[in-house]
């Protein structure tokens, strides 16, 4: 597809579409799909805890530990046997430990140290955007914190981003809603963050978030369809069998399996790495469970929530 000239000038993008302005026409019916924590008159709650995936580095970690340790423990054995004589070869073979051993600690401090959920906060009263930010660093060794940004909702516009590319076993295609804050009265980009992110998904689903945002903002709660909320509580077989519900045996599970046919593709396609998926379930209930709550700060959350 030809890229589409943006008013918004995105940076390092693949390719972008500018989707219409607050209150413009939206061709696309507004939905939510589950990533709404909270609707009432005031003000709308989305989730991006789907953007991240939870629990992969800690599934990792635990498959790759252990090898490397019994890898380490055979070099160490072997140089020992020969009382070190290529010193420096030794020193090369360990330098790949040193590295895996870094990316190991950032995913795993990614996986602890990032709130369960990064929402943000459309108030309609104030027509205000609040975003809950949690700045991490491709350092795992520097400090990380969490920032808190308002957006006036009449100077906000979005774009679709879309990034696609072959990492070297798959086809891999993702889609994003980002959402831009301009100077008033322009289309000067003062500030950007995502609001959702797909993986394999059409884009139209993000169109539909960006429509279903400005309905509310714009209109409030009339003509929005009925919203199912994102559930709040941690339950193991939720977690467990989440990149996997075909074998889910609750009532969620028997949801999935009578949700169409389309979906069966899927499974039958990753059948042969299901003990994988369920190795990552295990890891992303581990990681629910013990991963920090996100909390506003009082003054931010009464603003936030109040009329």
């Amino acid at each position: 597809m030809a890229k589409k000239t943006s008013r918004l000038e995105p940076q390092n993008r693949h390719w972008y579409e500018d989707l219409p302005l607050p209150g413009e026409r939206m061709e696309k019916a507004p939905n939510i799909e589950e990533e709404c924590n909270e609707l009432n008159e005031v003000f709308l709650e989305v989730s991006r805890a789907s953007s991240l995936m939870r629990g992969v580095f800690l599934a990792f970690f635990s498959f790759l530990a252990p090898l490397s340790l019994w890898m380490l423990w055979f070099l160490v054995k072997e140089n020992v046997s020969d009382g070190f004589s290529e010193g420096g070869t030794f020193l090369i073979a360990l330098s790949p430990f040193f590295l895996l051993a870094a990316v190991l600690f950032w995913g795993v401090r990614m996986e602890f140290n990032v709130p369960l959920d990064r929402p943000v906060r459309f108030n309609r009263k104030k027509r205000k955007v609040y975003l809950y930010e949690y700045e991490w660093k491709w350092n795992p060794f520097v400090r990380w914190k969490t920032v808190f940004k308002v957006f006036d909702w009449d100077n906000v516009r979005a774009e679709v981003i879309r990034e696609r590319g072959f990492n070297g076993t798959a086809y891999m295609e993702s889609h994003a809603l980002v959402l831009s804050h301009c100077e008033p009265g322009t289309n000067k980009v003062i500030d950007r963050t995502d609001l959702y992110r797909t993986l394999g998904s059409p884009g139209s689903e993000v169109k539909a978030m960006w429509a279903y945002c400005c309905h509310y903002m714009e209109q409030g709660l009339e003509g929005l369809p009925e919203t199912k909320l994102r559930p709040q509580d941690v339950q193991f077989a939720r977690c467990f069998f989440a990149h996997y519900p075909v074998l889910n045996p609750t009532k969620e599970g028997a949801e999935y399996r009578a949700s169409g046919w389309l979906h069966w593709i899927y499974d039958v396609m990753v059948f042969p790495a299901f003990p994988l998926m369920l190795l990552w379930g295990l890891g992303y209930y581990i990681v629910m469970r013990l991963a920090p709550d996100p909390v506003w700060p009082p003054e931010i959350d009464r603003e936030s929530t109040s009329g």
